[in-house]
Order: C-alpha cells, then structure tokens, then sequence
C-alpha cells in the first residue's frame, strides 16, 4: 500500500472542527478528495481547513486536538485507494 501524509497548510493550534461542531475524521474511514479532516486555529482567530488531496482510507492520525502544529508537518496518513 502507498501511505500518502497530509501535513500542516501552516502554524496554529489543531482541532477536529469548529467550536460546536462534530469531529470530522476518525482512523479507518474511508475520505474522497477535498474532505475536510479537520480545522488549523491561526492566532487571528481564522480557521483553516485540513483537507484530504485525494480519495483513500485515513491510515493513521497523528495529532490530537488541541496540539500546536508547524507548517509541513505530518497530522495524518491517507491509505490510497485501489
């Protein structure tokens, strides 16, 4: 299988979605592209979107809410789909 990271679109404090709102992405799920997977917290109070680059299976979760994050860095792996 190719194990494919989606990393960090840049600084800030993760969560799983905005205040309020369901988590967005559980370990084993399948995802199609463009699915939103969770939410960067920016200190201007802006949210931006963690989002799956193609279709496949959420491997593996590499962060937890509430965590500083860098730019780049890996949060979670996407299992390509077949």
């Amino acid at each position: 299988s190719c194990f494919t990271p989606i990393c960090s679109p840049t600084v800030g404090i993760f969560q799983w979605s905005e205040p309020g709102r369901p988590r967005l992405a559980e370990e084993g799920i399948a995802v199609p592209a463009g699915q939103k997977l969770g939410i960067i917290e920016t200190g201007k109070g802006k949210f931006i979107p963690v989002t799956a680059a193609s279709p496949g299976r959420l491997a593996r979760v590499m962060v937890d809410a509430g965590a500083a994050v860098e730019f780049g860095q890996p949060l979670f792996f996407l299992e390509a789909a077949n």
